[in-house]
């Protein structure tokens, strides 16, 4: 039973550290795509 448990609470403990690690993934990529937009906005004004 609480082996069971321990497990349980790993797996669910695994999915929240793989959702916020997709979630910051996410928003590192948002922050790169945002970057290079500005730059070759910047760019063109030149």
């Amino acid at each position: 039973m609480v082996l069971g448990y321990a497990v349980f609470t790993a797996n669910v403990f695994l999915g929240v550290v793989s959702v916020v690690a997709l979630v910051l993934t996410t928003f590192v990529l948002y922050l790169f795509y945002r970057l290079v937009v500005a730059v070759e906005d910047i760019a063109h004004k030149m």
